[in-house]
């Protein structure tokens, strides 16, 4: 049981004992013995076995997009001898070894968001916009703002939004919904004669009502989300791609809810999906110091 005691509340394991046997309303001795420290410890375990799943389906996720580019740039030099296309697959093979390495270093500390510094979010854009099989589509950014991140984290976060923009972009036309989770074609796919037009995906800052938030959004002219669905996308396994993992979307909230972010599906100008990604500084920093 819990009890308050002069350090705070602590727990303890107890054990009655009569000091008469087969009799009612005997007196007897109620021993104490702490078992705070123990059940704090058991506590951290749950916790961090949690996390450890977490990092697991991020990492087996994640590193899906870099083995698809690796795969497909290798195809495209075999089919046209260009030894270029390999210079891809090394950079894919080293952002994959760079995953890896950084997701279980912070799966060690416990954390999912590690050492944050003052990024640009063009800077981070074009980053991740170069780890995914984009084929046709465009990245544009509207305006750039800087931002106070774990630039690793941020980049894998508008990679699963850029894979999701592209992947159901390119989809539209046969069926394809937005708003689950998707996981890209290698760039030696080849679009259809009836494919629709590569999408295009833009980025920019946000400022809301009253100054006492900014954020920055992601925008992409798909086919959008249903409004029944915007808040399902965030759910871990949701997915609307037969083929999709349902955890793209879930690991962006993860991660925008580590740095101190609040993250809403949208309905963009064009009718697109759009995701808004809200921001102040005292929660910015109260997630830091968790």
């Amino acid at each position: 049981m819990r009890r308050r005691t002069a350090d705070g509340d602590r727990y303890f394991l107890i054990h009655v004992i009569p000091v008469q046997l087969d009799a009612e309303n005997i007196s007897g001795y109620a021993i104490y013995t702490d078992v705070t420290e123990r059940r704090e410890y058991e506590q951290r375990l749950e916790r961090q076995n949690e996390r450890l799943d977490q990092f697991a389906s991020i990492v087996s996720h994640d590193l899906r997009n870099p083995l698809s580019v690796a795969t497909g740039y290798l195809e495209l030099a075999r089919e046209t001898g260009d030894e270029e296309h390999f210079d891809r697959v090394d950079a894919a093979l080293d952002r994959m070894d760079h995953l890896v390495e950084d997701l279980l270093s912070l799966a060690r500390k416990g954390e999912i968001v590690g050492e944050r510094r003052e990024t640009s979010l063009r800077a981070l854009a074009e980053r991740a916009w170069a780890n995914v099989s984009t084929e046709d589509a465009e990245l544009v950014v509207e305006e750039d703002r800087t931002l106070n991140v774990d630039p690793d984290r941020a980049t894998e976060l508008l990679e699963n939004l850029f894979r999701n923009a592209v992947e159901h972009g390119s989809t539209a036309g046969d069926g394809g919904g937005g708003g689950g989770d998707a996981d890209a074609g290698g760039p030696a796919t080849r679009p259809s004669v009836d494919a629709p037009a590569a999408p295009t995906v833009r980025v920019g800052p946000v400022e809301y009502r009253g100054g006492d938030a900014t954020g920055f959004y992601v925008e992409d002219d798909g086919p959008g989300i249903p409004e029944n669905e915007r808040e399902k996308v965030f759910e871990t396994g949701y997915t609307s791609d037969e083929t999709g993992t349902g955890l793209g979307l879930a690991i962006t909230r993860h991660i925008a809810e580590a740095h101190g972010w609040d993250v809403r599906a949208l309905s963009g100008h064009e009718g697109g999906a759009r995701f808004e990604f809200k921001f102040d500084e005292s929660r910015e920093a109260s997630a830091a110091e968790s």
